[in-house]
Formats: C-alpha cells, structure tokens, sequence
C-alpha cells in the first residue's frame, strides 16, 4: 500500500497545499517537539478528506491541542489552538491516531488521495507514515471510522471559528471569537499585504497595534479594517503572539529568540493570486514578535508565485 504517482498531482500552490507541505515535512525536534508519555510515537495527524468537485479538504491537529483546516481551494481555517473544544478534539484526534502506528506504514511521497479514498497521515517521531481507505468503509463499522470521526469533530470545532450571524449582535454579526485574535492575525497579515507596514511589532506588555492607524492615506484600507469591528481593548498581544507562534510551527528552548516563517498566498481583487512570505522573530519566553513581509525579490517569494502561476495556467505572469 503506497500513496499514488506525484507526478499526476499539480505542484503546491496555494495556501492551504504549502501549509499542508510544511506540516508534513516539518521536524519535530526543531519544532520543539519530544516524544511524552501521552505521545511516544505520534505527534500530529492529518486527514486528507475529498469533498467534491475535485477539491480535497485537510483536517490536521498536533498534539499540543493546535488544529487547522487547510483544503486546495482558497478556503482555510488556522489558529483553532486559541479554542478550547477544538483543543480537545485536536488531541484526541492524536490520540486516536495513536493506537493506529502499528498498522500505518512509511510514506514515501505526500500525494493527495483519490476521489473516493480518505487518507490519514500520521506524524511521528519516526517519520510520516499514512493510512488509506475507501471512504464508502467509513460509514461503516470500519477500523478506522473512530480516526475518521474524530476528524470530522476537529472540523465541526473549526467551522465554528468561522460561522457569523448567530452571535450576540444577532443576525448577521461578527462571530466575537473571529474578532480575538485569530481574526487580528488574519486580518493584519492581509493589510500588510496591501501595503498596511512592511514591519510590525508586538510586545505582551503592551496593547496591538491599531491598525487602522498604520494605514495612513489609504481610505478604503482604513475602511476594510474598521469592518473587522475588533476591540483593541480587549485583544492580549500574547494571545497574538502566541498564535503567531503556533501558525509557523516555531518551537524550543522558550528562553531564546526563535526564527520562522508563513507563506500565503492572497487574492486580490483582480482574481491574482499574489505570493507572501512573512518573516516571523518570537523574543525569550514569547514576550515580543517582529512581522516582517518579505520583498517581492526574495527567492522564497518568486518561487511560490512561480507555483502559484503555474496552477493559475499562467495568467498571473
């Protein structure tokens, strides 16, 4: 049992396919992860789930309770560690997928899986290894219809992160939990990618930056982020940084300064895709963080546009 041919599976473009990419090709050492008793094997697990119309929807959750959807459309959801039902599930998807380390094998390649199979990749400590089954099995009392449920509670616990129009404001209102700081972090990381700051820094001790104020003359700017409607007042610059932290992967010894990265990949308004990479820097015991948008120059950048291009068949160049 193998994974199918790389070569028929498009290049990483998007966000989502680079953010699945760097989870399965992350080390865990360096990520600040060590085997416990909890989890001596497995440390992550991802679902590679078809959704239809070609799309495939990926669940993924870590041991330390970080979750994310990532699909190979444009939509996905990061940051559900700053959850606590999502951090619950999360966990026990590892769990789960845990008892499953003897059965699963080493994978080899990270293709995606066909349209009627669901696959799980298990991150351990000895490498990926993956599971694959026809999904008709899985509704079924299957050996692994427990993993895949538990997935689709992770998902369920993400989708909630996004949904509007039920909050307290009533219909039609912003989710509050969309307005903490996963919602900061989506919405500064887009502004700086429309020419909000090139830099941005974070101190715990301090407030977030309001961002409205580094927009300078750029009315509709100004406007699109007085939308998000956050509360400033409320918004921990450590929830922030803490999630800033956790999105790129950046573990070790908390008392030094720690280095990593986000690639995205944005829409414009013209329907471009447009490649961003932003440099992360996370000081001693997560106190402060220093944002960075890479030049458009910068090879990591022109790479990922070039992939980014070449899934658009070119007509972004």
């Amino acid at each position: 049992m193998s994974p199918s041919n790389e070569g028929s599976q498009p290049p990483a473009a998007d966000m989502g396919r680079v953010l699945r990419r760097n989870m399965l090709t992350a080390d865990p050492v360096e990520a600040g992860l060590a085997p416990t008793r909890e989890f001596p094997r497995v440390y992550g697990v991802l679902m590679d789930w078809p959704v239809g119309g070609g799309d495939i929807a990926t669940v993924a959750s870590l041991a330390d309770g970080n979750a994310s959807l990532y699909t190979t459309a444009s939509f996905g959801i990061i940051g559900g560690f700053a959850y606590e039902a999502v951090r619950e599930n999360a966990i026990e998807f590892v769990r789960i997928a845990e008892r499953h380390f003897n059965e699963a094998v080493p994978a080899e390649t990270f293709d995606y899986p066909p349209s009627d199979r669901v696959r799980f990749y298990l991150l351990t400590f000895e490498g990926v290894r993956f599971l694959d089954v026809e999904a008709a099995l899985l509704q079924d009392d299957h050996a692994l219809t427990e993993l895949f449920h538990q997935a689709q509670r992770v998902l369920t616990e993400l989708r909630r992160i996004e949904q509007s129009g039920e909050s307290d404001e009533g219909e039609g209102g912003t989710d509050p939990d969309w307005r903490g700081a996963p919602g900061y972090v989506n919405c500064m990381l887009t502004a700086m990618s429309e020419g909000l700051s090139r830099v941005i820094e974070l101190n715990a001790d301090l407030g977030v930056p309001i961002l409205r104020d580094l927009a300078g003359d750029d009315a509709g700017l100004r406007q699109w982020i007085d939308e998000q409607n956050f509360d400033y007042e409320e918004l921990s610059a450590k929830d922030v940084i803490a999630l800033l932290k956790a999105s790129a992967s950046i573990g070790g010894l908390p008392f030094l300064s720690h280095n990593g990265e986000l690639a995205t990949i944005d829409i414009r308004k013209d329907g471009r895709r447009a490649a961003r990479v932003f440099d992360l820097t996370i000081g001693p015991f997560g106190k402060t963080a220093r944002i960075e948008l890479a030049p458009e120059d910068d090879p990591r950048v022109i790479a990922l546009q070039k992939e980014a291009d070449e899934r658009d068949g070119g007509r972004n160049s």
